[in-house]
């Protein structure tokens, strides 16, 4: 692949929180658990 290129994954797709009107803000991994933190897309 000569001209490979790297775009970063859409944590938010990637779990479904767009479905539930969330959007992930930033993750916390650690050995025994992952924290993702989320917002509201849209107050009712």
């Amino acid at each position: 692949m000569l001209n490979a290129t790297f775009v970063p994954a859409d944590l938010s797709a990637f779990c479904g929180l767009d479905e539930l009107g969330l959007v992930a803000m930033r993750q916390v991994v650690e050995p025994d658990r992952a924290v993702i933190e989320c917002r509201v897309i849209e107050p009712d």
